[in-house]
């Protein structure tokens, strides 16, 4: 199975790092990785005629692609990144599920 993984870059992980160790102490960290995980196969090319993506985590995150791509409110900094379950986007801060 190929997946999309809209992952924060490590900058912007390191300053989540509180926020992470909260949700596996709560045991949502699951819940908060799956979230940032399409099941399919989402290349750049597809985005532009997506308006939403639903998650692994069952959740569904906007997708806008006019202006800049954006994930919610997260900038997309790298397209397109493969790897051997699919692909990565690299985006600008951390997905936070509802």
């Amino acid at each position: 199975m190929l997946n999309s993984y809209w992952g924060p870059s490590e900058q912007n992980q390191l300053k989540q790092v509180r926020e992470v160790v909260q949700l596996m102490i709560t045991g949502a960290l699951v819940a908060f990785l799956t979230y940032h995980l399409a099941p399919s196969k989402v290349m750049a090319a597809d985005v532009d005629a997506m308006i939403s993506v639903q998650t692994v985590q069952g959740e569904v995150f906007n997708i806008a692609s006019r202006t800049g791509a954006k994930v919610n409110d997260a900038t997309v900094i790298q397209t397109d990144v493969k790897c051997a379950s699919g692909v990565i986007r690299v985006i600008d801060t951390v997905l936070t599920p509802k």
